[in-house]
């Protein structure tokens, strides 16, 4: 669980305190906290999926993501492939992990953990369109209740990246939950790097063949 508090930078301190409990709920507040529950996207094209060179990374069927640690060789391949940072190499076992979707309890048809241990029913899960129909709604309600700022992140497609089956309504900007504003899938760069590398290789196999003739 992510936790962030937004303060403005100056305060007015010699003021005098509200005389009344009604008076304290009106007076203007200066800042506010947000929350994000900071686990896997479930990403609708996943890189790390796509990188991983093992076959470990399998979609499963209930759209998530799922990493089978006995067949990853923790190369952290999906490290550097994933935009948002979530997969990690766990230091004990040497293999990558993260958040399962808890596969375990859906196989079985049960809600994941999360859910069912939210008290204020911030965390929904279900199907995909059921999800962003009550995501919409719920911005809306916002947005017309004093909230302009509230909005989705990861519903729609980014400007280059795929949705998301894992997204969120944020109250303030991506960047202050630690989220970019338009993630990039990694591999879209690494063209580049494998032309590079197969002229270094050309290059070299010339050498050798010069020195032998």
């Amino acid at each position: 669980m992510k936790f962030i508090e937004r303060f403005p930078e100056k305060n007015e301190v010699d003021r005098p305190a509200p005389a009344t409990l009604d008076a304290l709920l009106k007076e203007p507040k200066a800042g506010k906290w947000l929350f994000m529950s900071d686990q896997c996207k479930h990403c609708r094209t996943s890189p790390c999926h796509e990188a991983c060179p093992t076959g470990a990374i399998v979609r499963n069927e209930f759209g998530g993501v799922y990493y089978q640690t006995d067949i990853c060789m923790g190369c952290g391949m999906c490290v550097a492939a994933c935009p948002f940072g979530v997969p990690e190499i766990s230091p004990k076992t040497g293999h990558s992990m993260k958040c399962a979707e808890c596969y375990d309890r859906l196989k079985d048809g049960l809600r994941p953990a999360c859910q069912e241990a939210c008290t204020t029913g911030a965390i929904q899960f279900g199907p995909r369109e059921l999800m962003v129909r009550e995501a919409r709604d719920r911005v809306n309600y916002l947005i017309t209740h004093g909230h302009p700022e509230a909005q989705l992140y990861g519903v729609d497609p980014f400007e280059n990246y795929d949705s998301l089956n894992s997204f969120y309504l944020l109250m303030d900007k991506p960047e202050v939950y630690g989220l970019p504003s338009d993630p990039v899938t990694p591999t879209k760069y690494m063209a580049g790097d494998y032309l590079r590398g197969a002229a270094t290789l050309i290059l070299c196999a010339a050498a050798v063949a010069a020195c032998l003739v």
